[in-house]
């Protein structure tokens, strides 16, 4: 039998030890791929970033940032979504900044400067309804600011608005008719505003704005003397016939003028033409005149 010299001995183990190495190498490759899914190193900020924009978008219908409000549930978007740059918060109305007087609705400004330090500059997911854009062809949508609740609610809750649900968009009533019940109770907003100032607000079938119940009951208040009866007007000296319902200052003498401003004085007879407060002034050189032939007679007797 052949013997193996040294040179061999050391070339066998040479080629063991290598076969060792490559074999816990090998192992080391196959334990990382499956603990880590085949990625030996850490993904690249940019790719976490994509990641983390993909979260959003599937949490939401869409994801956009605000650049500018338009009213207090109008805000502008970038980028636009399916060529609409404005979108109408879903259920919540504002008091309308461009409404029938000078400055707009009551409480428009506070409504729109709240919506303005609130979302714009700042990244919001939007949820669409049953109908994604309205007729002006704005988008209509849920609001919610990144890492808070839907922002439509916020405004009802708070007083900013009052709530306008039209079908079928309709998936939060029952949210949005409590928060406004809360807001309502608590006089909060435009629910704290004169009645006369309510009552120029927008009539959503809520108990306000113009043609409302209550509105209508203030713009025609029944008449103070309907339950009593009409008060007669004293016989006019200076013609010697009754007056009628329709008094001039020549049916009276000036007492009986002032005697009509201080029992109404709404002066519905006019009597106060020159708004100086005093009835029928003409009548003040008419009686002097008078006064003063009468006198004169009387000196000219025997």
């Amino acid at each position: 039998m052949e013997r193996r010299g040294p040179l061999t001995r050391t070339l066998n183990l040479m080629v063991i030890a290598c076969g060792v190495l490559l074999g816990l190498v090998l192992l080391f490759v196959l334990f990382e791929t499956v603990a880590g899914g085949g990625n030996t190193s850490s993904p690249p900020k940019h790719a976490a970033k994509q990641e983390e924009g993909k979260a959003e978008h599937r949490r939401y219908d869409a994801v956009a940032t605000v650049k500018g409000v338009v009213d207090g549930a109008t805000i502008r978007i970038v980028p636009a979504i399916d060529g609409a740059n404005e979108v109408r918060l879903i259920g919540a109305d504002t008091p309308d900044a461009k409404g029938a007087k000078i400055g707009g609705q009551p409480y428009s400004e506070r409504a729109s400067r709240f919506t303005e330090s609130a979302l714009d500059g700042k990244k919001v997911g939007l949820d669409f309804d049953a109908e994604r854009k309205d007729r002006h062809g704005r988008l209509l949508a849920y609001v919610y600011p990144m890492g808070d609740g839907m922002f439509n609610g916020v405004l009802l809750r708070k007083g900013y608005a009052q709530t306008y649900i039209v079908k079928p968009n309709d998936e939060h009533r029952d949210d949005f008719e409590a928060a406004q019940k809360k807001a309502k109770e608590n006089d909060l907003g435009i629910w704290g505003l004169p009645e006369a100032r309510r009552c120029e607000l927008a009539n959503h079938g809520n108990g306000i704005g113009k043609g409302s119940p209550a509105c209508r009951a203030s713009l025609n208040p029944a008449p103070k003397h309907e339950a009593k009866p009409k008060r007669k007007h004293p016989p006019a000296t200076s013609s010697g016939s009754s007056v009628g319902p329709d008094l001039d200052c020549q049916d009276l003498t000036y007492r009986q003028a002032q005697a009509e401003m201080a029992a109404d004085s709404s002066d519905p007879f006019n009597l106060d033409a020159d708004g100086d407060g005093e009835a029928c002034n003409s009548l003040i050189d008419k009686e002097a005149t008078g006064s003063a032939a009468a006198t004169a007679s009387a000196a000219s007797s025997p």
